[in-house]
């Protein structure tokens, strides 16, 4: 009985330190809900590289988290902003982390803006996901917010 105590109590514990150390994912956002886009059109995307996960963090030009910026993942990065179509969307934490699965690996464009502060405009960032890649890289994604003007 003692044996199997012991091992409940063990596999609780590894569980909760498993759960800790998971990825948190962000708040989903609505379908309505988008960037704000303002002069990012002929600005070009920041190259993420190619990565094994899609999870990252919103961050300033000071590296500060941006906390509730609206994230989101578009697919064809190499066609017209109109043709593109939008596959995930969230808003990021307090500490502007997001973490997106489900999706198959290939190119997408990660979109974030935070609309509340004018004094910030969006940003956005190229990746390839290829999860089975050696040599793409385990680290953060960062979709850095650029200050206005």
């Amino acid at each position: 009985m003692l044996k199997v105590c012991l091992a409940a109590i063990l596999l609780f514990s590894l569980g909760a330190s498993a759960a800790q150390e998971a990825p948190r994912r962000c708040k989903k956002a609505k379908r309505t809900e988008t960037t704000c886009w303002g002069w990012i059109k002929g600005h070009p995307p920041n190259d993420g590289g190619t990565v094994k996960q899609i999870r990252g963090k919103v961050i300033t030009p000071n590296e500060l988290p941006v906390a509730n910026a609206l994230i989101e993942v578009y697919d064809h990065p190499e066609k017209k902003l109109d043709v593109r179509k939008r596959l995930k969307a969230c808003h990021v934490g307090d500490d502007g982390t997001f973490h997106f699965t489900g999706l198959r690996p290939g190119t997408y464009e990660l979109r974030g803006s935070f609309c509340d502060n004018p004094g910030l405009d969006a940003g956005h960032t190229i990746i390839r996901f290829a999860p089975r890649d050696k040599r793409a890289s385990k680290g953060e994604i960062f979709v850095t917010l650029t200050p206005s003007g």
